[in-house]
């Protein structure tokens, strides 16, 4: 790296009218190859072009340095923040951001491109954990993530492009991604409105008390890592390459739609994972639950049913789905509220709660909430068996959000007759459209079985 390069292009930022300036959000380091973390994609053939992975980090760090200092008034204030890339970082690189950095930006591509990644719940446990540590010092915290030209070549995308970025989207603000940049064309127009709207929604919030909403995206994940869901004795060893594994999960759960069109690209990382050409159902160690900001299912498996591909193939719901199962005796869902969403969780509180639900069969359901006092319903929905996925909205006043349902639920839908029905997402907003109370950052959860529920 050209050291006089890198202080002049700091200088040049430095001296820019304020109006420019303030048009420059941050300045990510990209070091490796196409801007990656690391230096090479593959080994090179020549032995001297060798670098260590100790080598490399001694770089980085270096490199960063330099952006410090060229970024640096003379007051010793950066100008703008620095961003850098997550994947290639370990601890050496890690110690210096949190060390040297007020507000440390991170890339991770892995919470960009699309769902379903390998090794997400011990990314995302990682991810947060450093979240964690930097709010802990009182320093700011922000992402990033692209979408590229994948979305429009690779199979599971192609196919449906609308549902493949909406689900994108829903997996990127789960894992709490701040900024989300998407190709110009996917951003032209309104065909991807959905998508790109309900990211925006929750993008730059990391705490519960600071967001307009709280939603909760209904699914299950066949994690083919999961040995206690998925017994080695009945669907064979839990190796990342075994495809037989994948392949015998999948077909365990087809009956509610389940497939493992390209069983082979299930068995790599998150690059291998992405050049599918169909739908994967099982992967390894992907979430083994719903995607949600600050509205929890509780005991879901205990409580609702997968599903995958239910409904129009065409809409941008019908990639998963939790329902009902009379027969099983699962006949209730409940979910609770992050706590620190409205600061008086003693209070009754106005909101307005969203619910999408396949419309097939003839089944009638209801939603319930407590009043500070009792456990009470709304209207019964009547299914009128038309196929299509409609959406619902509930006004409701007096809501009391403290655990005073059962199982410490704020929110249940209840079965009451007929067939079971299906549920795409709850989305819960603050009933006043203006601006959100302002609260202090603390620091997120590592719990791992917060991953995914």
């Amino acid at each position: 790296m050209k050291k006089e390069h890198t202080r002049e292009f700091g200088k040049y930022v430095r001296n820019l009218p304020v109006d420019l300036q303030d048009r420059i959000l941050y300045v990510q380091s990209a070091e490796g190859s196409t801007g990656d973390g690391y230096c090479y994609k593959g080994d090179p053939l020549n032995e001297r072009y060798k670098i260590s992975r100790d080598q490399w980090s001694q770089f980085r760090i270096k490199a960063w340095e330099v952006f410090e200092e060229a970024l640096s008034d003379s007051s010793g204030r950066m100008v703008k923040p620095l961003l850098v890339n997550y994947d290639s970082n370990r601890q050496p690189e890690y110690n210096w951001l949190l060390r040297n950095l007020d507000t440390i930006g991170l890339k991770n591509g892995m919470f960009s491109h699309g769902y379903h990644i390998s090794d997400t719940q011990q990314r995302l446990e990682q991810w947060r954990r450093f979240v964690s540590d930097v709010s802990g010092r009182g320093k700011t915290f922000f992402s990033r993530g692209e979408q590229d030209a994948e979305w429009q070549v690779c199979g599971w995308s192609s196919r449906n492009t609308r549902q493949a970025l909406y689900w994108s989207a829903l997996f990127a603000a789960h894992c709490g991604l701040d900024m989300w940049n998407l190709p110009q064309d996917a951003c032209q127009g309104d065909l991807y409105a959905p998508a790109i709207n309900f990211f925006n929604r929750y993008a730059g919030h990391h705490n519960a008390c600071s967001s307009a909403a709280a939603f909760c995206a209904l699914r299950k994940g066949l994690d083919a890592a999961d040995t206690v869901a998925h017994p080695e004795s009945i669907y064979g060893k839990a190796r990342k390459s075994n495809v037989a594994r994948y392949l015998r999960i999948a077909e365990a759960y087809s009956d509610h739609g389940a497939i493992q069109g390209d069983p082979e690209k299930a068995t790599g990382g998150g690059m291998k994972n992405r050049q599918r050409d169909n739908y994967n159902d099982a992967g390894w160690d992907i979430l083994p639950g719903n995607y949600y900001r600050y509205l929890e299912q509780i005991d879901a498996d205990q409580t609702s049913v997968g599903w995958w591909h239910a409904g129009p193939q065409e809409s941008i719901y019908s990639r998963f789905a939790r329902g009902f199962d009379v027969e099983a005796g699962k006949t209730e869902m409940f979910f609770k509220l992050d706590g620190e969403f409205f600061q008086d969780s003693r209070a009754p509180h106005q909101v307005e709660l969203t619910i999408t639900y396949l419309d097939r069969g003839y089944g009638q359901w209801l939603l319930c909430y407590y009043d500070g006092t009792y456990k009470t319903m709304t209207p019964t929905v009547h299914c009128q068996n038309s196929g299509d996925w409609r959406t619902i909205v509930f006004h409701l006043d007096g809501a009391h959000f403290n655990g005073g349902l059962e199982r410490g639920g704020d929110l249940t839908i209840k079965h009451l007759d007929g067939d079971d029905t299906l549920f795409h997402m709850l989305e819960l907003q603050r009933h006043s459209l203006g601006e959100p109370p302002t609260c202090a950052e603390r620091p997120l959860s590592t719990d791992p079985s917060s991953l995914g529920q």
